[in-house]
């Protein structure tokens, strides 16, 4: 068997123009360790290549749509091995396609954004497209991610909202293309009975499980994991998958940082202040000023570590308990029908994923103010 791990997510982010919504997202992906990520609605152009790579920090590949409008990117771990092959990226930001080697495996990557409903024809012709370009890399390992912009299933992946209102020729090629190409919707196979969706509209409430994986029925033994994970600053949720093989080796774990933003926690302040104390009085008789500052400096870092690894453990329980219930809700979501209970969820939901995003909007903040400190002083 082949020697590979594959983290993979995709994500419909509802556009990246915004500078400040970028960074947060990419700060908030980075979180999950994916080795590859699918985003779909970038509202990229040429001319935002070189500031997204640079904000990213590894490699991104495009299919532009316009600055308000489609977009797709594949980006890479800075970390991830790989040698790109070939690129088939769409005019029209709908599709890219990469054929990537990883640890001496072939993979073909898809990321597709197909258009709504309203343009039923348009999702015809771009699923058309995508056979074509496909048809010579059957017998290679594909793994098709995306919005793909319909429902295969009305009775479970649907909530609210007519069942029947799909595109129903363009789903039914979409059927057609995954049984000729023999893939599978692999969350749906882990999950046969199980509904949660990945997309959600407000008023009125309507979920549907638009965004998915397919993948080649060979790879299915490959699966570690599928799942689909609420997100932030988007309507859609992210989807992952864990492509593996055996004697694969982890990361490990990377630099400490300074977090400027302590200098205004009162709690770390007063800390530097009685580390500063205490030295005063452990190192009085030191005599050699240099070594008495080298000294007082490694105490106050030895100080700043222990306190930022308890503040960043409970920052990560309280992050951590936010995502369990935001998710806890999503699913409650899924089997309630009462506008009471929906209503009295919803709130919850609002409450919990604007706290999600307060810490990671902070968390962001303070590593690009370390990133430009560091790049001022290269």
């Amino acid at each position: 068997m082949a020697n590979y791990c594959i983290n993979l997510t995709s994500l419909n982010v509802n556009g990246f123009g915004n500078d400040f919504k970028r960074k947060s997202m990419f700060f908030w992906l980075k979180k999950f360790q994916s080795d590859i990520i699918f985003l779909q609605e970038t509202h990229s152009i040429e001319s935002y290549e070189t500031i997204w790579k640079r904000e990213w920090g590894g490699d991104i590949y495009f299919s532009h749509g316009e600055t308000n409008s489609r977009g797709v990117a594949i980006l890479f771990n800075c970390s991830t091995d790989y040698i790109l092959k070939e690129k088939i990226a769409d005019e029209n930001g709908r599709y890219l396609i990469l054929t990537v080697e990883i640890d001496n495996t072939d993979f073909v990557f898809v990321n597709y954004y197909a258009p709504t409903k309203n343009f039923e024809n348009e999702q015809i012709e771009y699923i058309e497209k995508i056979k074509i370009l496909l048809n010579e890399k059957l017998d290679q390992n594909l793994v098709l991610g995306g919005d793909f912009n319909t429902i295969l299933n009305p009775s479970l992946d649907k909530m609210g909202g007519s069942k029947y209102n799909t595109p129903v020729k363009y789903t039914s090629k979409l059927e057609d293309f995954i049984e000729e190409f023999e893939l599978c919707d692999i969350w749906k196979t882990d999950n046969v009975d199980s509904r949660l969706y990945t997309w959600h509209q407000r008023t009125p409430l309507i979920q549907c499980r638009l965004d998915f994986w397919l993948i080649s029925n060979f790879l299915s033994s490959s699966v570690n994991k599928t799942s689909i994970v609420p997100s932030i600053k988007t309507d859609h949720s992210l989807i992952k998958l864990t492509l593996s093989g055996e004697n694969f080796s982890e990361r490990g774990p990377g630099f400490w940082k300074f977090n400027s933003g302590l200098l205004t926690d009162k709690d770390y302040v007063e800390i530097v202040k009685n580390t500063l104390s205490e030295c005063d009085n452990k190192y009085h008789n030191l005599e050699n000023k240099n070594l008495k500052w080298d000294t007082i400096k490694s105490e106050i870092r030895g100080a700043t570590v222990k306190y930022s690894k308890y503040k960043n453990m409970k920052l990560r329980e309280r992050e951590s308990n936010l995502k369990k219930r935001q998710d806890e809700i999503q699913k409650t979501l899924s089997r309630t029908y009462l506008d009471k209970d929906i209503n009295t969820l919803l709130i919850e939901l609002d409450i919990v994923k604007e706290d999600l995003e307060q810490i990671v909007n902070n968390q962001t903040r303070g590593y690009y103010t370390i990133t430009r400190r560091a790049l001022r002083r290269q």
